[in-house]
């Protein structure tokens, strides 16, 4: 595989990527197809989801309706609710900045960017639709418009944890990994240890880049506070794998279970441990519980052992996304994700961040 940019003396011409999979266990796909920047207990994804919504302090009956479909998840009335109460209130911030909600709810992102810029046009100190149009922009795939909203929001405010997590978030979606481990520890700092999306993210990027005693602290001090994180509890049971600290990742896997018995990615986990200790029944017995429909998404993403790693940067880019499974002619061979794609373009001297 070809690749572009300064020639380096300690790199091979050519690099087919599976020369980068390094890791092939089911274990990796616990995080790479589970969503865990996406997942159910806590929201991490860079975009997802519907704006977040202002106060309804003093908001008409229209709107009020408007911002109530909102939550109920009914675009089609919000949406509908959001412009009528634009009509009547078109000088009103509120307004605008619920109908740009409603319309990120129906994947009409332009005109959601129209509205949330009109807000901030009527407002232009409005914080919610400086943090509005920074999702907007994650979810467009511009994380450089993103990051300037956030940072703007962080100078009016700069305790704002939400506009800070994004901000690493589109820190992170740009390569800047240092500096964006650098704001979630200054959100961590800022909430006193109590802000556990900051705390779920940094360690998942640890994780992500090799650095799993990093992470199995801050997921420890995370469960530590609130013990029931379900996404939490599996991440620090795959950081406990890694570290192979075996008998703890599998007293994780199992308190995972029992909070919920289908977890797919928990008795992944737990068939990995058992396969392993060479338990093949209890390996067989675990995986015999779980269904391709279990943890497989529809019309999976996908890259194949032959793809030049330019393609694969421009695919992760483009789909928001940190791992991709790798196919060889057909099949499941292994896992790519960013962290092996800059680790293996970039100088080891670039990836010393966090470093104390």
């Amino acid at each position: 595989m070809q690749h572009s940019g300064s020639d380096r003396s300690a790199a091979p011409a050519t690099c087919k990527l599976e020369q980068m999979v390094t890791r092939l266990s089911a274990l990796v796909l616990i995080l790479s197809l589970g969503t865990v920047s996406a997942a159910n207990a806590i929201q991490v994804v860079p975009f997802g989801g519907t704006a977040p919504l202002p106060e309804q302090r003093g908001t008409s009956p229209k709107l009020g309706a408007a911002m109530e479909a909102v939550r109920s998840g009914d675009a089609d009335l919000a949406l509908r609710l959001a412009r009528e109460a634009v009509i009547e209130q078109p000088r009103s911030a509120v307004a605008h900045e619920v109908l740009g909600a409603a319309a990120s709810m129906k994947g009409e992102n332009k005109d959601a960017e129209k509205a949330f810029g009109e807000a901030l046009r009527l407002e232009p100190r409005r914080i919610s639709a400086m943090v509005a149009l920074g999702r907007l922009a994650l979810q467009m795939n511009d994380p450089k418009k993103a990051e300037q909203m956030f940072r703007k929001a962080l100078a009016i405010t700069p305790t704002l944890a939400v506009a800070r997590r994004n901000l690493a978030i589109a820190l992170l979606r740009q390569g800047q990994v240092p500096s964006a481990v650098a704001e979630l520890q200054e959100a961590i700092k800022q909430a006193n240890g109590k802000d556990v999306e900051s705390q779920y993210l940094l360690a998942a990027v640890y994780e992500e880049f090799g650095r799993p005693v990093e992470a199995e602290k801050v997921l420890e001090a995370l469960l530590a506070a609130q013990p029931d994180v379900q996404q939490a509890i599996l991440l620090l049971a795959l950081v406990k794998l890694e570290l192979r600290k075996t008998t703890e990742a599998d007293a994780l896997f199992q308190k995972a279970i029992e909070r919920d018995p289908k977890s797919p990615w928990a008795r992944l986990g737990l068939a990995v441990i058992d396969r392993g200790r060479g338990e093949l029944s209890e390996a067989r017995t675990e995986l015999e519980k779980l269904t391709a429909e279990d943890i497989m998404s529809d019309n999976p993403i996908t890259v194949d052992t032959e793809t030049d790693i330019e393609k694969v940067i421009q695919l992760l880019n483009e789909e928001g996304i940190v791992r991709v499974p790798v196919t060889e002619k057909g099949k499941l061979v292994g896992i790519i994700s960013r962290g092996d794609v800059i680790k293996a373009v970039l100088e080891p001297e670039f990836m010393t961040f966090g470093a104390r």
